[in-house]
């Protein structure tokens, strides 16, 4: 039996509109570590790698990354900025869910929506009500999802740091990879003592001193194998 469409049939199927799209939630990746360990630096090398459209970077102070003027492409606000590369940078500023809101909304010139969140957290921050705050706040779950915890142990200072303050643990237990910085100031003992020690406060995460394994484990490239 074949079945006929009659040309103001034809033309109501055409015009009737699909399911909505839906849109992907969009990884967010926390930086944690105390103060001095690295953060900073290793988010300004970051944000200067090629591949890096559709990353947005919050970040403590826009002035400490030390952004090269001429990598700028537009700046909207005072503390958001686009770079030449694609990456959009923005400073933290008081209120958590405005900033990641902003990047979320923010219309680059290419169209290239936000497709990956990164926000380095202070040296005295737990991680854990920071991204429950951006992953389960109601205007905001819907749009987001976990993307990993990466934390930088300071390889010099990071054991005296543990002494004095418990909000390590907390940094390293949440952590879904650690990076033993400055290595190059300690002999490889001392690197391997730490690795097995903070193999002992968690005991699944990645442990790794290679910052570009770290970089990359950030910028959603691998860096977990």
């Amino acid at each position: 039996m074949y079945v006929y469409e009659t040309i103001e049939q034809r033309k109501q199927n055409a015009g009737t509109p699909g399911p909505p799209a839906v849109r992907t939630r969009v990884p967010v990746t926390l930086v944690t570590g105390y103060l001095g360990s690295g953060k900073t630096t290793l988010i300004a090398a970051l944000m200067r790698r090629d591949g890096m459209a559709g990353t947005a970077v919050i970040v403590n102070e826009l002035a400490e990354v030390g952004i090269d003027q001429s990598v700028i492409a537009e700046s909207a606000s005072g503390d958001v900025v686009l770079l030449s590369n694609g990456c959009l940078c923005c400073a933290l500023g008081t209120d958590l869910s405005n900033a990641v809101h902003r990047l979320l909304d923010f219309d680059r010139p290419d169209g290239q929506k936000t497709t990956r969140i990164l926000i380095e957290t202070s040296g005295a921050a737990d991680p854990g009500p920071i991204m429950r705050q951006v992953c389960f706040e109601p205007l905001l779950r819907s749009k987001l999802l976990y993307g990993g915890v990466l934390c930088l142990f300071d390889g010099a200072f990071g054991e005296g740091l543990l002494e004095r303050d418990a909000v390590g643990y907390r940094q390293i237990g949440m952590a879904d990879m650690i990076l033993i910085t400055k290595t190059d100031m300690i002999d490889e003992d001392r690197v391997e003592a730490q690795r097995c020690r903070l193999r002992q406060l968690n005991a699944v995460t990645i442990i790794t001193s290679d910052p570009d394994r770290a970089a990359r484990f950030l910028a959603g490239d691998g860096g977990t194998v």
